[in-house]
């Protein structure tokens, strides 16, 4: 007999633009509970709590600091980098709990409780994974997750997502003007 897997969806939906200002709503289960906002100031969430002040200027880590004033981090665990990153740590102020995020592919994550190694979910660059980030609970203890972590969590793929995808983009492009600097070489001698 094969055990029925079931998970609770949340998800940045289709984004939308107005004039310098991107916003994603942020689902549950295909309802909105908030927002992703991208504008000149930089990256905002907005929840029924209010909003939050996000930080994800530095390379090795993301921060939002709730209106409560918790502060929830995602930070590089083995590389210098979130875009080289194999694992990060995410930290949900207070103390309660910690998540660690472990990259199982080229853009297959799995979360895991930091202190037990217990599946909480997954995510995926794959199929539009960047655009639309889904995270997945698909365990008990996943579920049972406070919103906000789980937001956050959500938020955290997002960007760990796109920052491999701007990296990639940037080592192929050094290499295809290298590709064509050499052909030009080539072609002159």
């Amino acid at each position: 007999m094969t055990e029925e897997v079931t998970w609770q969806s949340y998800s940045l939906g289709e984004g939308k633009h107005y004039h310098k200002e991107q916003t994603w709503p942020i689902l549950k289960e295909g309802e909105e509970i908030g927002s992703y906002i991208r504008d000149e100031q930089g990256d905002r969430l907005l929840t029924a709590e209010g909003e939050w002040v996000v930080d994800a200027s530095a390379d090795h880590r993301i921060s939002a600091t709730l209106p409560d004033g918790r502060v929830f981090t995602t930070t590089a665990s083995d590389r210098d980098k979130i875009s080289r990153a194999k694992q990060l740590s995410v930290t949900f102020g207070g103390g309660s709990h910690e998540a660690k995020l472990v990259c199982e592919g080229s853009t297959n994550y799995v979360i895991e409780n930091a202190a037990s190694g217990e599946k909480w979910g997954q995510f995926t660059g794959a199929s539009r994974g960047v655009r639309h980030a889904e995270v997945q609970f698909d365990t008990d203890e996943g579920r049972a997750l406070p919103e906000e972590e789980k937001v956050f969590l959500v938020y955290s793929a997002r960007r760990v997502l796109e920052s491999r995808m701007v990296s990639s983009t940037w080592i192929l492009t050094v290499c295809l003007i290298a590709l064509i600097a050499y052909m030009i070489w080539a072609w002159i001698v």
